[in-house]
């Protein structure tokens, strides 16, 4: 990865960033769930940043405690919770072991419940643009104050993590334009996905998909991930040329 020496310097990295995020007791920390592995990818295997909206927490709004996403994503919880099959979880969990598989497509990706799949949660980074818990149902006033609050910490920690990929669950709209500077004459359409949008760049691919727990009805779980993954498998094929 970029900018580091060893894999102390970025654990270092990131704990400076949690203790931001922890200014605010309430705030649910997240970000990269297992840093060793995630560190350690070969570099034949891409790095992926998921940005979803908040925490689906409500019984910890206004309570000034938190919790952790490391912990709530790692084999040993999810083996424990079985979280794993959460819409969302699923859907992320899904995408991402297909693309870190070889771009397998669901055909070929085995059933959630195998810990093959669901441990792929350590190898992937996991925010929110807002770090306050939330409803089920997210607000976009909600997501839109978390935004100005966080910003200059998912400034960070975007580029601190270094990802190849990035895929929003339609949070892409929350950004300022000039966020990541991208080129609107390099949009293209996701098959599928009506107004939803994907742009390359030499150096990084952004996603803007559906939320993977809010998808119109004509849009099956297995095809909302196949598109990400063929998706992300051309532009990977074609930035290793």
């Amino acid at each position: 990865m970029k900018n580091y020496k060893n894999l102390d310097e970025f654990i270092e990295k990131l704990e400076q960033i949690t203790k931001e995020i922890q200014v605010d007791n309430n705030a649910i920390i997240d970000g990269v769930i297992n840093p060793e592995k995630y560190f350690n990818l070969s570099k034949e295997k891409p790095r992926i940043l998921w940005i979803l909206k908040e925490p689906d927490s409500p019984d910890y709004i206004g309570t000034n405690t938190s919790w952790d996403y490391q912990d709530k994503l790692s084999t040993k919880r999810l083996l424990e919770t079985r979280e794993y099959t959460i819409p969302t979880f699923k859907r992320v969990l899904y995408c991402s072991y297909g693309i870190l598989s070889d771009f397998k497509t669901s055909e070929s990706i085995p059933l959630i419940y195998k810990e093959e799949v669901f441990s792929i949660a350590e190898y992937i980074a996991y925010i929110n643009v807002s770090k306050m818990p939330g409803e089920s149902e997210s607000e976009d006033e909600n997501i839109s104050k978390g935004y100005e609050r966080f910003k200059e910490i998912l400034k960070k920690q975007i580029d601190s993590y270094s990802p190849d990929i990035i895929i929003f669950g339609n949070t892409l709209g929350y950004f300022d334009k000039n966020f990541f500077q991208l080129n609107e004459e390099t949009k293209k359409y996701i098959p599928n996905e009506n107004n939803r949008v994907y742009y390359e760049t030499s150096d990084r691919l952004y996603i803007n998909a559906y939320h993977p727990a809010v998808r119109p009805k004509n849009i099956g779980e297995n095809q909302y991930c196949d598109d990400i993954i063929t998706i992300a498998k051309n532009w990977w094929k074609n930035k290793k040329k």
